[in-house]
């Protein structure tokens, strides 16, 4: 049995906390690395469930999509600056 996740931090925002800031692009970069998550989530899933081999990908193909969007969020944690509290 699985733990319920929760759904935020564990403690309330203060003015003091740490925050990191990333631009417009690269939050835009993570959205489309987990939409493209989803999307081999929901293939995998039809693959496993209704053993459709039209969806099966190759472990070339799999490795292709991991390392892109290995690279997405290696290029996003760059980018990402460390704003101090006020």
């Amino acid at each position: 049995m699985s733990k319920p996740r929760r759904t935020g931090s564990h403690r309330p925002p203060t003015f003091n906390t740490p925050r990191f800031k990333i631009s417009e692009a690269s939050r835009d970069t993570l959205y489309r690395a987990r939409e493209h998550l989803l999307l081999l989530s929901s293939v995998c899933a039809a693959r496993v469930q209704y053993d459709a081999r039209e969806l099966e990908l190759s472990a070339n193909a799999m490795v292709t999509c991991f390392q892109r969007l290995a690279n997405d969020v290696s290029d996003v944690l760059a980018e990402t600056n460390w704003q101090e509290p006020e």
